[in-house]
């Protein structure tokens, strides 16, 4: 929140704001190769900016599955919540009655 003014003041400036990063990237670039350090820091650096890279480029959402968040596709959930439990009792046609009755005929086999 201290630095947010100063974010805001310097969004319009977008040719300075490059400059001022490869400026920083040179420094540190020279920085590594004169000191001959920070070749895992840099390498992890390298592995979290493409990370972050690749998660700016890939939709959120795939295109090809959107289909099947939007409709009512294929679920999961049975028809009835004892449509489970009573499907386990055998070969029996148990849904010619109400749930009760479904649950004392599996019960009494």
């Amino acid at each position: 929140m201290r630095y947010q003014y100063y974010l805001d003041k310097a969004t319009p400036f977008v040719l300075r704001r490059w400059i001022a990063f490869v400026v920083v990237a040179i420094i540190y670039f020279l920085r590594v190769a004169l000191l001959d350090g920070f070749y895992i820091v840099s390498y992890g650096l390298g592995i979290y900016v493409l990370s972050l890279f690749i998660a700016f480029l890939s939709p959120q959402v795939d295109p090809e599955m959107q289909h099947l968040l939007d409709s009512d596709g294929p679920s999961l959930q049975p028809e009835h919540p004892m449509s489970s439990v009573l499907s386990c009792g055998g070969s029996r046609n148990l849904s010619s009655g109400t749930p009760l009755q479904e649950l004392l005929l599996l019960l009494s086999s």
